[in-house]
């Protein structure tokens, strides 16, 4: 898990030096590791989001 975190810390930081964009994808899970569905997915920061589908997958 904290590898995870340290991965898409390194990631946002990298977009926002070179001012790209990144494409985050991923699947919210609850502690059972069943999908989430309806899930707001935002990246702090950034003023873009999704949301995650029926299985907990974001769009």
């Amino acid at each position: 898990m904290r590898k995870c975190l340290l991965f898409m810390s390194l990631m946002i930081w990298c977009a926002s030096v070179f001012g790209q964009t990144v494409n985050v994808k991923g699947k919210v899970t609850d502690s059972t590791g069943e999908g989430l569905p309806g899930v707001s997915v935002i990246i702090k920061g950034i003023t873009n989001g999704t949301n995650t589908n029926i299985f907990g997958n974001d769009n």
